[in-house]
Order: C-alpha cells, then structure tokens, then sequence
C-alpha cells in the first residue's frame, strides 16, 4: 500500500537553561538531555477536534480534486494528499501570521496592518490591555523535565477585566476557525478545548507567583473582538495533574526521560 503522508517530525526541544533546539530529534535530545516542548507532549494525546478536522481537509481535496479519468491510484492518492496538505498549510501559516502580528502589536513593533483579524485585536487590545509585562518568555519546569514559550504576562482593563481581574494574568493567544451557533440570531461560539488549559496548567507550574491563566480565541473566519476565558483554580489543578499523566506517557511512548534536577 502507498504511503501518502509521512509522520511529522521531532518537535521542539529546549535545554535546561531554556534555550530552543528547534532542530534536534529525538536522538539528538537523548544525547544532549533536552526537554521536550509542552505542545509535543500534548500530541501523544488523542484530539477528537483536531482528527475531525484534517478528515475535513482530506474530504474537502477530494472534492476540489475529482479523479481523472485515466489517472491511476497512486498519482490520485498523492495528489489529495498534496492538496489537503496545502489546506493544512494555509490555516498553519494564517495561525502563525496572526500570532506574530499580536506580537508585535504588544511590543510595539511594525505589525501588518492590512490584516482585518489583527486590525481587530488591535481595536480591542486598545480598549482592554492595560499593560504588558513580558510576551514570548521561555519558561522551564526542571522538576518534571519540559520547557516551552509561553505568550505573555498581561494586564487586563476595560471588559476584560470584568472577566479575569486586574492581577496580571498568564495569556495563551489561539486562533480558531469558529462555527456559528444554531440559535435564531447565529453567533460565532469558540472551543476552548482541555489541551489549552493543559498547556497553560503547566507554564503556571513554571512561575514563582500564583497567577490567573486565561485563553484568549480569535475567530480566523471573520474578524470580531477575541472571547477572553478565565480559568479556575480547580480547572488549573485538574489540568495540571492530566499535563503529568501525558507526559508519563510521552515519556513511555518516547522511550526517553530527560535527566531531572533537584533545583
């Protein structure tokens, strides 16, 4: 049987002093002690949500690509492969374009301004972002051996705050393709999926002070201010202890525990 989609590569990988090893593999990290990321622990998980999805693009490149009358199998097969790919790609690269821009926003840097999604967070960023503190700190958990780059420290006023508070709060920006509510008047309804949490769970585990963790969704179908979810205690510690099971299980799966230290 043809293979038409190879298996994705090593993931991110830090050093115990947080710097990034974006290239290493799984050999290089054995040999150097490296940590893995929290988002490539989180993918020994299985995500309903996000298989739904790429059996959608799978199904929307076999629509946008009938078989050719005389075009064999395998030409076929590498061909939708290809395309949903590109599908694939584009909602990546759209994710990554607005993550940045937001950015770059905080930080008071050139951000494209063409853009109506970052056009919008910029709008509402004004009336509800009092203060920034820190955006894209890598943060390192030594005990449980992972690292990664967390978003940003933020201070929240206007609606905002009304939300999660006035304390600076742990943010994870997220893109999300929404789907309109079955209501009479349609509106835009977010996911805010276990696996944020998670990953956020465990950048909280990493700071000195107990500090409020939020998600913030911003719809990529149609620009509109972002939903702002605070995060309970409880949410917190549950997902924190489901973060350690994942990664017991990375670690089984993997084969690999890095070396941890008692600081």
């Amino acid at each position: 049987m043809t293979v038409f989609v190879k298996p994705d590569g090593g993931g991110h990988w830090y050093t115990l002093d947080g710097l990034p090893q974006y290239d290493a593999t799984l050999r290089t990290a054995r040999k150097e002690h490296l940590l893995p990321s929290p988002t490539s622990v989180l993918n020994i998980m299985h995500s309903e949500g996000l298989e739904k999805w790429k059996i959608n693009q799978a199904v929307q490149a076999a629509v946008d690509l009938p078989r050719g009358a005389e075009e064999v199998e395998d030409s076929y097969g590498a061909r939708l492969a290809e395309r949903a790919e590109t599908l694939r790609r584009s909602a990546a690269e759209l994710g990554t374009h607005v993550h940045d821009g937001i950015e770059s926003i905080l930080s008071w840097h050139l951000w494209d301004e063409g853009e109506p999604i970052l056009q919008r967070f910029h709008e509402w960023a004004t009336m509800n972002i009092r203060a920034v503190d820190w955006t894209e700190r890598v943060l390192v958990n030594r005990h449980i051996g992972v690292a990664g780059k967390a978003d940003a420290l933020i201070h929240f006023k206007g609606e905002a705050a009304d939300i999660v508070g006035h304390a600076p709060c742990l943010v994870d920006w997220k893109t999300q393709k929404m789907k309109k509510s079955r209501a009479k008047v349609p509106v835009f309804k977010p996911n805010f999926y276990n696996k944020w949490i998670m990953q956020l769970a465990f950048y909280h585990s990493c700071l000195p002070a107990d500090t409020p963790v939020v998600s913030v969704a911003i719809n990529t179908v149609e620009p509109e201010p972002p939903y702002v979810k605070l995060w309970t205690d409880e949410e917190r510690a549950k997902a924190l202890d489901a973060f350690k099971a994942a990664l017991i299980l990375w670690q089984y799966e993997k084969n690999y525990k890095p070396e941890l230290l008692s600081c």
